[in-house]
């Protein structure tokens, strides 16, 4: 027969009590543990994703300061180019002012020319006159056919477009610039700028540069050296597109 001492099995609850207990709080503890160690690497994990987005999504300090190296080569050249065509647009128009001082003038003020085959006139505007009321053999074959004058018209107006396209061109330049000092420029906006400026290059400044000059096409270049202008009236010092 067993035999319980008074107190015995109130002592023995309460210390299995205690130990459910015990191990109730230390499994509590170790899942507090577990959950904050979880959320902690979490964190560390979120963080360095957000570091990684970051280093993805904006340029870096070595990625701006190589390409602010590109913009100063686009800027020289650029510079280049447009000294190029002042020098250019100066010999055009002296040849202009040349060619309508000595033209043919009519009683209205106005300068005319007749073609190469003689049997059209002209004047300088490019208005044609009535050849019954004006003889083109009043114009001595001497001066300038219409032919030569008009393309060296064209020529002004093509020189006159590549200006305004540098000048556009410059103040793009410093456009990027002020966005690269600006900072904190993003990834896809930096390339954007990249190509931008890459692709709207006037072929005058891709001429200029190392490795993209083989981009031109020289069939679609229009200057002195295709038309009738005297040797003496190029620039002795050497500019790109008017002779040696």
């Amino acid at each position: 027969m067993q035999i319980f001492v008074p107190g015995t099995l109130g002592s023995n609850f309460k210390r299995g009590a205690n130990e459910q207990a015990y191990r109730l709080s230390q499994w509590q503890q170790r899942d507090s543990q577990n959950r904050n160690r979880k959320q902690k690497q979490e964190t560390l994990e979120d963080q360095a994703s957000e570091l990684m987005d970051a280093a993805l999504t904006v340029a870096t300090t070595v990625e701006i300061e190589a390409f602010e190296l590109e913009l100063h080569t686009y800027d020289v050249a650029t510079i280049e180019a447009l000294q190029a065509n002042g020098a250019q647009i100066e010999l055009v128009e002296e040849r202009l002012a040349s060619m309508l001082e000595q033209a043919h003038q009519l009683p209205d003020g106005r300068r005319v020319f007749k073609t190469e085959d003689g049997l059209r006139v002209f004047d300088e505007n490019g208005g044609e006159l009535d050849t019954n009321k004006f003889d083109p053999d009043q114009i001595s074959d001497a001066l300038e056919r219409w032919e030569t004058f008009s393309e060296v018209k064209e020529l002004h107006r093509s020189l006159a477009a590549e200006r305004s396209e540098l000048l556009n061109y410059q103040e793009k330049l410093d456009l990027a610039r002020d966005d690269l000092d600006a900072g904190d420029i993003s990834m896809d906006d930096f390339n954007a700028l990249k190509d931008d400026l890459k692709s709207s290059m006037p072929d005058a400044v891709r001429a200029r540069i190392p490795g993209m000059e083989a981009e031109n096409d020289p069939e679609l270049e229009l200057t002195t050296e295709n038309l009738d202008i005297s040797a003496d009236m190029i620039p002795s010092v050497g500019v790109p597109g008017l002779g040696s």
